[in-house]
């Protein structure tokens, strides 16, 4: 039933008799509900309307959304937690999840301290980083904890937590590491596993020959499964790897796979010889034990035996790095993988192609798997321009033969 001082009964979802308010005074619409009595109604509207004929209905609402705001507003920490710990970050990769989760609890929490999500503004970023440097943390660390915050703060403002995003004034303009091995680097290093592969470290020969002609992840190496190969089409399935954090089988890094992508005949070969060494074991790659105990019978495959791990891979690698005159500190599996994808562009294939072949984007390979000058791309797309009509403005084809030449 409507009255028509502007106050409605009606029953709640609990069958449960209240009023509301619905009028609408000088063109503004007054609604509010859930009031107990109807006198709770009619003073809660006579104050809307004394405010709406004075003037002060505009400032009052301005005050009670910024005090609603207040109420709501929770430490950045608090919030942070709730965020990491009831598994609401569903979309990034577990291994940075942690990450974050580690950054937050040893740079960020220390820092804030118990400051609130809407007082976080752009000097807090800048309070990271001079803290962290002067605690002797490398530039190129600050730039995770900065990250972690920023994850948050974009939870919170897509929950309406927050209004407007901090800026995150702090950038470094870090050096392009050399993060591949040179021609000569490749050739001793390559040298030395197939000197060092032997007998019961064959499996090291085998992975740094796979690796290199498969661009796989090391996560993805140790997952995979004598079932992945296909020794008639001459072909290995990339589709899965290890989890480095849950050490659980799960989908590759971006979910893209190489269901069938062809080997060598070289590598075939030797991966024949190397399964005679596995015996009956369904996993290329088992822990190092397997392999030292010299029994691979059929009761002693019953038993749990796990796959190799990433820190026992990377540190064989770096072992086979002091033997071939290598810096140990730029050898690792990655490296590995990032020096195919590096040949793979030197040999001519297109970014494109190179881009498949690792199964990322092609931005990532021009920027990180390739060895482009930059400066000197930026100055030939300088003079490089396209015509109203669409005619493209020819290139200096000397200049860009010396370039390549140079290159």
């Amino acid at each position: 039933m409507r009255m028509n001082d502007g106050i409605v009964k009606y029953r709640n979802s609990q069958n449960e008799l209240r009023y509301r308010v619905a009028q609408q005074v000088k063109g503004i619409r007054l609604r509010r509900q859930d009031f107990l009595t109807r006198q709770e109604a009619i003073a809660f509207l006579e104050h809307m309307r004394l405010l709406i004929f004075t003037g002060q209905y505009e400032s009052f609402i301005e005050e009670e959304i910024k005090k609603r705001k207040d109420a709501d507003d929770i430490p950045f920490k608090e919030y942070a937690t709730r965020v990491f710990k009831k598994k609401r970050c569903r979309d990034i990769r577990t291994s940075t999840k942690h990450r974050y989760w580690k950054a937050l609890e040893s740079n960020v929490f220390p820092n804030l301290k118990l400051k609130k999500l809407r007082d976080l503004n752009s000097r807090d970023f800048d309070l990271i980083k001079e803290t962290m440097l002067s605690e002797g943390y490398a530039r190129s660390s600050v730039n995770f904890p900065l990250s972690a915050i920023t994850y948050v703060l974009r939870r919170a403002h897509a929950e309406g937590l927050i209004d407007d995003m901090p800026k995150n004034n702090v950038s470094f303009v870090i050096k392009k590491r050399n993060i591949f091995l040179s021609d000569d680097e490749l050739s001793s290093f390559l040298r030395t596993v197939n000197e060092y592969g032997t007998g019961k470290h064959e499996w090291l020969k085998v992975y740094a020959h796979l690796q290199l002609n498969t661009f796989s992840r090391i996560g993805e190496m140790i997952a995979l499964n004598w079932d992945d190969v296909d020794f008639k089409n001459k072909t290995i399935a990339i589709n899965k790897q290890i989890d480095q954090i849950s050490q659980k089988m799960g989908e590759t890094k971006n979910s893209k796979i190489h269901s069938s992508l062809p080997l060598s005949d070289d590598m075939l070969l030797m991966l024949k010889k190397y399964k005679i060494r596995c015996g009956g074991c369904r996993f290329l790659f088992p822990n190092q034990f397997y392999f030292s105990s010299g029994v691979r019978s059929k009761n002693k495959l019953n038993q749990n035996i796990g796959r190799m791990r990433r820190e026992g891979i990377n540190r064989m690698l770096k072992l086979i790095a002091v033997e071939a005159g290598i810096d140990p500190k730029r050898m690792s599996s990655h490296v590995l993988r990032k020096t195919a994808g590096d040949r793979l562009l030197r040999s001519g294939f297109t970014v494109h192609q190179v881009a498949h072949a690792l199964r990322i984007d092609a931005k990532t390979v021009l920027w990180t798997y390739s060895t482009l000058d930059e400066k000197a791309f930026e100055d030939k797309l300088a003079t490089f321009k396209l015509l109203k009509s669409g005619n493209q403005v020819p290139m200096n084809d000397d200049k860009e033969k010396e370039d390549m030449e140079n290159f």
